[in-house]
């Protein structure tokens, strides 16, 4: 099964309106809100289908948002998606 942002809030993991934050080296923290139907939207107000498309538009190149975005606690969104894997 794939662990979507959605998935994530539907398993109670990840609630609308969460806070994620961003590190840019040399630069301002970058952060975010995932919407309750599981988008990123950015503090310049842009909705992001993705995390990676939000980090993208924040860092100005492409990265995995699973492995860039962290939670208000400091992990990384992606340790969320990990516990899944790990269960199998």
């Amino acid at each position: 099964m794939k662990y979507t942002l959605i998935k994530l809030i539907e398993l109670g993991d990840l609630k609308g309106d969460e806070i994620l934050t961003l590190n840019r080296r040399g630069g301002p923290k970058q952060s975010a809100r995932i919407t309750l139907d599981g988008k990123v939207k950015t503090d310049d107000g842009k909705i992001h289908l993705s995390l990676s498309g939000a980090s993208r538009h924040c860092l100005g190149r492409s990265v995995d948002g699973w492995t860039s975005w962290r939670l208000e606690d400091g992990q990384y969104i992606d340790s969320l998606r990990q516990n899944y894997s790990l269960e199998k």
